[in-house]
């Protein structure tokens, strides 16, 4: 009863109030302080992952760029190898070979031997 008292007459009186309205204003301001520091440091974070993001994204479309000329290129090299391939397969069919240039089974198991 006695500290209901006290603040009672603490809060009613002039210099209290004052007292009071400082102490909330601190409270506010401390609060206040706090959450702002805390906003600024979630729009850091936000402006932080976004730039990571955006640099993973340019690496990635550099990456994608690369390996579309490789498989351009890789095509157009695979198509005239093939080409070469048809006309050596081709050429190996219309190709006659002479029996005495045969090489014969002796030889060849000595030659391997060896």
């Amino acid at each position: 009863m006695f500290a209901w008292s006290v603040i009672l007459k603490f809060s009613t009186s002039r210099a209290g109030l004052m007292i009071l309205v400082v102490l909330v204003l601190f409270g506010w301001h401390t609060f206040d302080k706090t959450s702002a520091v805390k906003r600024a440091v979630v729009g850091f974070i936000a402006k932080t992952e976004l730039a990571t993001a955006q640099a993973a994204q340019e690496e990635l479309q550099r990456k994608l760029s690369i390996s579309e000329s490789a498989n351009a290129n890789f095509q157009t090299r695979f198509a005239i190898d093939n080409q070469a391939a048809i006309a050596a397969s081709e050429d190996l069919k219309n190709e006659t070979y002479d029996p005495a240039c045969v090489v014969s089974p002796d030889l060849a198991g000595r030659l391997l031997n060896n």
